[in-house]
């Protein structure tokens, strides 16, 4: 699949193996992340961008309804409607069975 110049948004962008999901940057897409946490959030842009990867990102939790309209927008307005969806985001609820 051809990415180059397309725009890939990528949640849960910002930890360990998540990150991977960035790797649509490498293949020539404009990239759009969120992730829970502002300061990784803006430590990724900035890295991706080192890397020459055109990227903008936003702190979202995808478990509000609110923040990913909110992030949805902001996506929309700076760089138009996404092409490509990386859902790397998750939760994890550990207890006994």
């Amino acid at each position: 699949m051809d990415l180059a110049g397309s725009l890939a948004v990528v949640t849960g962008a910002t930890r360990d193996r998540a990150r991977d999901g960035t790797g649509t940057g490498a293949a020539g897409s404009r990239v759009a992340i969120c992730a829970r946490t502002e300061a990784n959030v803006h430590a990724t842009v900035r890295d991706l961008k080192a890397e020459g990867i055109d990227c903008i990102g936003m702190p979202c939790d995808v478990s509000d309804p609110a923040r990913v309209e909110a992030f949805a927008a902001f996506v929309t307005r700076e760089r138009g409607v996404p092409q490509v969806l990386v859902n790397n985001a998750g939760i994890g609820r550990f207890r006994p069975s």
